[in-house]
């Protein structure tokens, strides 16, 4: 969308370039970083397939009911989930 750019190629985390998403990058505090993914389109769910920098060890999705870190499984460098339409989730980043 208008104002946005195209993740580098150094980003921790690599979505793919064909789905309507769009990604914020945040720090907590303590320094612990967060990506904010949400699928731009509001009529269909999507499936992505997100591919981790070797920095990153693992990722916990942020359970939207209860506050607390759901882990999200790894095949290798990849994750992947489902998002609903218009959908987003809060990924928390370990190093």
């Amino acid at each position: 969308p208008d104002g946005c750019k195209r993740l580098p190629a150094d980003a921790v985390i690599q979505l793919p370039a064909e789905k309507p998403l769009v990604a914020g990058f945040f720090k907590d505090a303590s320094r612990v970083q967060y990506t904010m993914i949400v699928n731009r389109n509001y009529h269909k769910s999507v499936s992505v397939v997100a591919d981790l920098s070797p920095q990153i060890d693992a990722i916990s999705m942020v359970n939207k009911q209860r506050g607390q870190l759901d882990p999200v499984e790894m095949n290798g460098r990849r994750a992947s989930f489902e998002l609903p339409a218009g959908g987003g989730v809060l990924l928390r980043l370990a190093k």
